[in-house]
């Protein structure tokens, strides 16, 4: 059964001005999703499912240390970087994609909302593979980009010192933790504790397993 959630709900958690421009991307994204199919999530849902728990989690972030590079694998249309960009104006943000008509929304979704900078959110397309270099970042977030083995071991010596990535999982994700901790055997694993609106979603942490 699912969850039902007002709209003081999602005040209480983001505030007014932080919901305002949430639902602003989320409207832009519905208009261009159904011109170029980027989730098939139904556009009723694409709030609650997409943007919501990507801001939550920046809003989390938020109240740690300020100035960190947090760089979105597989952004797609932005999620879950832009709503944490958002929810989260301490940090400076990268979202990656290969696909350019996704980054091609990004950067329009960027570039209408008036609170962001050049300096604190920018997308580039880019396919990394092995030999990509980029700039070190300390936090590293992904959703529906693939298996947390592959990508960590894909962002091993590419991250900071002490970097920490966070996963979005639904359903059960102990398969992908078993192999990754078979394959990195002192990393160290948690899962966040979350609203109850974030139904059978998850988010996965993993630190100490990038250098």
């Amino acid at each position: 059964m699912t969850l039902k959630v007002s709209e003081e709900d999602f005040l209480a958690c983001f505030g007014s001005a932080t919901y305002a421009r949430l639902k602003a991307y989320t409207e832009n994204f519905i208009i261009w999703n159904r011109k170029f199919s980027f989730t098939s999530v139904p556009d009723a849902e694409i709030f609650t499912k997409l943007v919501a728990p990507s801001a939550w989690l920046g809003k989390e972030l938020s109240g740690e240390e300020s100035g960190r590079l947090i760089l979105d694998f597989g952004c797609g249309p932005g999620i879950p970087g832009v709503p944490m960009a958002i929810a989260n104006a301490g940090n400076r943000y990268l979202l990656i994609d290969s696909h350019g008509k996704k980054i091609a929304f990004v950067k329009q979704a960027i570039a209408k909302d008036a609170f962001f900078t050049q300096e604190n959110v920018k997308a580039l397309v880019l396919r990394i593979n092995p030999d990509t270099e980029l700039s070190p970042a300390d936090i590293l977030v992904s959703r529906a980009a693939g298996d947390m083995l592959e990508i960590v071991s894909l962002f091993r010596g590419k991250m900071k010192k002490g970097a920490s990535a966070y996963f979005f999982k639904g359903g059960d994700a102990d398969e992908e933790v078993m192999a990754l901790l078979k394959r990195f055997p002192s990393a160290k694993i948690d899962v966040l504790s979350t609203p109850a609106w974030f139904e059978d979603l998850k988010i996965v942490r993993i630190f100490e397993c990038f250098t």
